[in-house]
């Protein structure tokens, strides 16, 4: 019998290609065809990093709120991912979910051991795990957290432990925008805003943290005391 294969690594992909407008008072979606044709190749790329290292898990969490083109670009990333990982892609739906998780060929799995079987081996106090998609401050950071509850993270919440975190540049968010950050990157107007976004967005992520934490009944998150130098 083959030994299991460690996993040191777990990526998770949240709604790629979803559509906010089927949802009522939601806004439109964020980006056109074009900057969505940049999206899919930066989560190909994606694909293709995890590809590369054997020790790595990758799960989508597919959703069914998309526009036509949409959903071709997210069968494109789909079978991309399928053929690029095998064993290694599968899928992840919401916590409640009577089969949380699905298998590259869509064999349903009632808990997280189910998928990974006599293949993999996976230590929950090691393991790392990384979450990006749509949209960063909400579905990325719930499903990354239902996520590690699963695999059995000490501390499921990404912004309160070293093993999560949240990919911002591989995340569409109200303070980030992937197709964009080359661009701004450029110019000093550009730096400024992205540090500007960046502010707004540790707020942000301290807020959801906090609203995590009252949810799984754990302490609210405390921001770091930064010592100044007399």
């Amino acid at each position: 019998m083959a030994k299991p294969l460690l996993i040191k690594r777990i990526d998770l992909l949240a709604h790629p290609f979803y559509d906010p407008r089927l949802e009522q008072g939601s806004p439109p979606i964020p980006y056109n065809k074009e900057q969505a044709g940049k999206l899919l190749e930066i989560w190909k790329q994606h694909v293709d990093e995890a590809a590369k290292d054997p020790n790595r898990l990758l799960f989508i969490s597919p959703t069914l709120r998309q526009t036509k083109w949409q959903a071709k670009l997210s069968r494109q990333l789909v079978n991309y991912a399928r053929k690029r990982l095998g064993e290694r892609f599968g899928f992840f739906r919401k916590q409640k979910a009577k089969f949380p998780f699905h298998d590259q060929k869509g064999f349903a799995c009632r808990v997280f051991e189910d998928f990974t079987g006599r293949r993999f081996k996976v230590n929950p106090n090691m393991v790392k795990t990384r979450g990006f998609g749509e949209y960063t401050n909400s579905c990325v950071v719930d499903y990354l957290t239902e996520l590690n509850l699963h695999v059995g993270l000490p501390e499921p919440i990404p912004y309160r432990n070293r093993q999560s975190a949240v990919l911002l540049r591989k995340s569409v968010g109200a303070d980030f925008k992937p197709w964009e950050l080359k661009e701004l990157l450029k110019t000093a107007e550009g730096r400024r805003k992205l540090r500007e976004n960046a502010t707004k967005y540790i707020l942000r992520r301290r807020e959801k943290a906090n609203a995590l934490a009252r949810k799984l009944g754990k302490k609210p998150f405390k921001p770091r005391q930064v010592r100044r130098k007399p």
